[in-house]
């Protein structure tokens, strides 16, 4: 078995300033656990500075601060002879002063140790720290330097190479979900999921990115799929098509593998669940919408790309729209495991621009980018409109910080908080409606 350790942005910023203060001093945090087959990941979303473990049964993580290799290894070691064989959870040593860089971690999972595989970062930059190194970028291939020599040019050789070796899943493979899809794996990201349960219709074609009419009644995911598989810097093996609900085992499997999730539905019930599954796991989430709405004086145009670190959630970085619809939509999927019939498009909306879904995916392609680059250090909402004379128009949009919010309160539970949905439901009641 691997393991891997993850922390939220806020979670190990509190660390490092911790360890640069008190050295001396170990943080005990509480771990939330996400299982794979053969894998498992340990996920920190809030640094705890304490005399000692807690008490409870729950996963662990306890870090230690030394100045040289041998340092690290050795408190490592004493703190591993303290633990019980039932013990679940992470010890790490984090190198500082002349060690600055280096790692040590075991971890102990009901009485399996083993050494770490890796610690991930959700921080401006994704780093993917494998032990010994602080270089998470893989190394390239032979070709790659002169077919995307541009977009290197651009962002940088160690940016582009961090973005293309994240694994990507998406959520909503129609319009701009399909988009995004094929400007992903045109940028170079080779490990792209697709979860989408619905199939395609003749209407879906306009819009549309990697369909034809030859793809008509297929599901979706499987089309664009099978479109992207076509090219040849994108290997069969890491394209992923999920031809079922977000609610779906394989869909939560996949999502939990990934390293950034972006939702592109229309459906404000499977917007709320992805939102819900990636704070549970610590996934950043890119949410893009769009919408061409009947209005008085004509119809109106626009769009909400978000980028939301594991810190925030969709409800409280500008809500979904149609929340109380939605919200009876999920209780009926978690209690009985079906699903109403998607209504026809012309009920929710008077239509749909590629244009206006091209730029949207533009800006979360950007906003992504700039994330990558480390310029995008925290969550950010952009709200395209077009104005009266026709010109588009983007704000940057800044919500209020809430004191409280019932789906923020689950970051990093991981599996354990799966059955949590209806209770978050329940209790930010009065938000949602």
């Amino acid at each position: 078995m691997t393991a891997r350790l993850t922390f939220s942005q806020s979670g190990f910023r509190a660390l490092t300033r911790g360890l640069a203060d008190r050295p001396a001093r170990a943080a005990f945090c509480r771990a939330g656990l996400s299982r794979r087959l053969g894998q498992a990941e340990f996920l920190v979303h809030t640094v705890q500075w304490l005399a000692s473990p807690s008490s409870d049964s729950g996963s662990r993580v306890i870090v230690l601060a030394g100045r040289t290799q041998h340092e690290l290894q050795a408190l490592v070691q004493a703190s591993l002879t303290q633990w019980s064989s039932t013990y679940c959870g992470v010890i790490l040593g984090i190198g500082i002063d002349s060690a600055a860089g280096l790692v040590s971690g075991i971890y102990c999972d009901a009485g399996v140790i083993g050494s770490l595989e890796q610690v991930a970062i959700v921080d401006a930059r994704m780093p993917i720290v494998p032990f010994q190194s602080m270089d998470g970028a893989p190394p390239k291939s032979g070709n790659d330097g002169l077919i995307w020599s541009r977009t290197i040019g651009a962002l940088g050789d160690s940016v582009w190479r961090r973005m293309t070796a994240l694994r990507f899943a998406i959520v909503g493979c129609g319009r701009s979900g399909s988009l995004m899809a094929q400007a992903l794996a045109r940028f170079g990201v080779r490990a792209l999921a697709m979860i989408d349960p619905d199939r395609l219709e003749t209407h879906n074609l306009g819009e549309m990115e990697c369909v034809s009419t030859t793809d008509i009644g297929q599901n979706k995911a499987l089309a664009v799929a099978r479109s992207l598989q076509r090219y040849s810097n994108v290997p069969r093996s890491d394209v992923v098509a999920i031809p079922e609900s977000v609610f779906s085992l394989s869909s939560l499997g996949a999502l939990k593998l990934s390293d950034m999730v972006v939702c592109c539905t229309d459906n404000p019930a499977s917007r709320i669940a992805t939102d819900f599954i990636a704070k549970l796991y610590l996934k950043p989430l890119l949410d893009v919408g769009t919408g061409v709405l009947p209005g008085q004086s004509g119809n109106r145009i626009g769009a909400d790309i978000r980028f939301v670190l594991p810190e925030r959630c969709l409800l409280c970085v500008g809500g979904v729209a149609g929340l109380g619809h939605a919200r009876e939509e999920l209780f009926l999927e978690l209690e009985a495991g079906s699903r109403r019939p998607t209504p026809n498009w012309q009920q929710q909306r008077a239509g749909s621009l590629r244009s206006l879904n091209q730029i949207a995916t533009g800006y979360g392609l950007r906003l992504l980018e700039e994330f990558m680059q480390g310029r995008l250090q925290s969550s950010a909402w952009l709200q395209l409109d077009t104005n009266d004379t026709g010109l588009p128009v983007v704000i940057h949009a800044v919500p209020p910080v809430r004191d409280s919010c019932a789906l923020c309160s689950v970051g990093g539970q991981g599996d354990s908080g799966i059955d949590l949905l209806r209770t978050v439901l329940e209790s930010d009641r009065q938000r949602l409606l």
